[in-house]
């Protein structure tokens, strides 16, 4: 059983204000208002209610701090807190279908304000954080949901109102803000549940290629999404879940908050900024609570296998974990067996690695792995798939100038469907398209207004993939493959090559056509770690091994290399690198470089 730090309602979690202590209202003050919804539990306001009466003593939510859970809320003091943020977002004069931003850290304050909207009809907006690292981006991106969804108000925490202010006043139109905090103290009149309407909640997609687009979910989208994983992965009131992903990300939201309040479990959030500063620390809550369930985009757990050494390792306990969900971005084969066989010793299971394939306009997941339905891996020849066919080889070392090794990302959930339509005839890869329960009715449109027709249509996913033996294969972004001298390269392969270089950040690279004749050469931009030596001489080193390594092992021709600090590179709120983005800026001069090459004209390095 983990450390828990106070299990009344004792706070959100480190810097931020506390709940009044007083004040909280027992069963038989509400019971008569809610039984009638709790028979049916459609939407997250009636799963909440569910929970309150049939386990009212069991944990929901609270903050991993300090080796130990703090501000721990039980079902029942959830909802009373829900009740009094909701009277007061309604003397705020919030109505059905209003939009309401929420830009919140990871903690309880998020789920009292989202789900005092749903139990309002209000529509919920998850929105980004102010970011001391990306000030600009945080403020371009809200200012563009803020645009977008044209919200009646934004919910932040107390020591944001400053900053979130600063940027919603430059909106073109009014938009009040309040903090979470005093939202219960705003109205002593009684809480009103209002039906649930068309339009449960927006989630903004990460724009990786596109501007943000809002993703219109409904109550149903997300009943059938997380009734999909509760079968899928088993999931079940004796599990608990330990995350840090954001929770205005569509993974976050849905594992971290959704997926706990349907199946009745607990769960324990954690920051980003503690994760990036140190990943052992989510692993050691993992261990101390004996957690179950665990998910993250791939890079954090090749982050983990690389800064968390073989004695923290050792000190850990991770027989508990049965699902580390991967997913959000391509899956690479070799972070699975590294991570696997790095924490094997500390009793993770090799079969806990789930790798998974989803986005937020299918309300996350689309196709799952599990203990008893596992990844599949190949190993095919990459000429051939270059070319669009799939041609499984034996007896050929993985990831070499030859093949290369894929991992699926498991088999579709249930009562959902894939096709994958390739752009030209004969080939294995092509577009994935989904159909299932899950998938939004479309995206928000101020003009259109919100129309969910709830009929079941084909998703056009805009990612490449192929299908062997009913498992997906995602190959990433369909915008992000380079079509180079005729032959297709996928962005992924690109950048796991340059990111193996020393001195190369990890995960930030950036892959496109190169400049000039785009159809010859390929352009890279990469961050430096901060301790590689800032000297032109080194640059020019790893400037020539990226064009050497990328000709030895993909044979691509290299048209452009740019070299940029630390947190230089666009990325989108769930941290990938908005290649395109920066391909534009290459070509437009507006990137400044600490070191750039580019091939001579006439010639490229290959």
């Amino acid at each position: 059983m983990p450390k828990v730090c106070g299990f009344a309602p004792s706070g959100w979690g480190r810097s931020h204000r506390r709940w009044p202590r007083e004040g909280f209202g027992t069963l038989s003050d509400w019971r008569h208002e809610i039984l009638a919804p709790a028979a049916s539990a459609t939407t997250p306001y009636d799963w909440l209610i569910r929970n309150a009466v049939d386990c009212p003593r069991s944990p929901a939510f609270g903050h991993w701090h300090d080796g130990g859970v703090d501000g721990l809320y039980t079902f029942p003091q959830l909802l009373d807190q829900v009740h009094k943020a909701g009277a007061g977002l309604k003397k705020e004069g919030v109505g059905p279908q209003d939009r309401v931003l929420l830009s919140l850290p990871n903690g309880v304050g998020f789920v009292v304000g989202l789900l005092a909207c749903l139990g309002l009809a209000a529509i919920p907006v998850p929105a980004p954080v102010p970011s001391l690292g990306r000030p600009e981006a945080f403020r371009e991106r809200l200012l563009r949901i803020t645009a977008d969804c044209r919200p009646t108000l934004v919910i932040t925490s107390a020591d944001w109102m400053q900053q979130v202010e600063g940027v919603v006043g430059e909106a073109e139109f009014g938009v009040r803000v309040v903090d979470v905090e005093s939202l219960p103290e705003r109205s002593d009149a009684p809480f009103e549940r209002r039906p649930a309407g068309p339009v449960a909640l927006l989630q903004y997609t990460s724009g990786s290629t596109t501007r943000p687009r809002g993703v219109m979910v409904t109550s149903q989208n997300l009943h059938e999404s997380c009734q999909q994983a509760a079968k899928r992965y088993g999931e079940g009131p004796t599990d608990s879940v330990i995350t840090w992903v954001p929770l205005y990300h569509d993974m976050g939201l849905i594992t971290g908050v959704m997926r706990p309040l349907f199946s009745g479990y607990p769960s324990y959030f954690m920051s980003p900024q503690e994760f990036v500063r140190r990943p052992a620390t989510w692993l050691e809550a993992i261990s101390a609570c004996g957690a179950t369930l665990g998910s993250a985009p791939n890079f954090a757990y090749d982050y983990c296998v690389r800064k968390i050494s073989k004695e923290q390792a050792a000190r850990l306990d991770l027989r508990s974990w049965r699902i580390a969900r991967n997913a959000s971005e391509v899956v690479r084969p070799e972070t699975v067996q590294r991570f696997t066989e790095c924490f094997a010793a500390a009793g993770l299971r090799q079969s806990a690695m789930s790798p998974s394939y989803g986005l937020a306009e299918a309300t996350l997941a689309v196709t799952a792995s599990a203990p008893d339905v596992p990844a599949a891996r190949i190993t095919v020849d990459r000429s051939a798939l270059q070319a669009g066919r799939v041609v499984q080889v034996t007896g050929s070392a993985p990831d070499s100038e030859a093949s290369v090794s894929l991992i699926s990302s498991g088999t579709p959930v249930a009562d959902t469907h894939l096709r994958i339509v390739p752009d030209v005839a004969g080939s294995d890869v092509g577009e994935i398209h989904v159909r299932g329960p899950q998938i939004s009715p479309g995206y928000w449109s101020m003009e259109s207004g919100q129309h969910a027709s709830g009929e079941h249509r084909w998703l056009e996913t805009g990612d490449l993939g192929f299908l062997c033996e009913g498992q997906l294969f995602v190959l990433g972004r369909k915008d992000d493959t380079l079509i180079i001298r005729g032959r297709n390269h996928h962005s992924t392969d690109i950048t796991t090559v340059c990111g193996a270089l020393p001195g190369v950040r990890h995960g930030r690279i950036a892959a496109f056509a190169g400049p000039g004749r785009v159809h010859d050469g390929v352009g890279v931009v990469l961050e430096v770690t901060r301790d590689f030596e800032r000297s032109e001489p080194d640059w020019a080193r790893l400037a020539a091994s990226v064009t050497e390594a990328l000709a030895r092992r993909l044979e691509l021709g290299v048209q452009f290399v740019g070299l940029v600090g630390p947190g230089q590179l666009p990325v989108t709120t769930s941290g990938k690198v908005r290649s395109s983005e920066v391909g534009r800026r290459v070509v437009a001069g507006r990137m400044s470089f600490l070191f750039q090459w580019q091939a001579p004209a006439g010639g490229l390095v290959s």
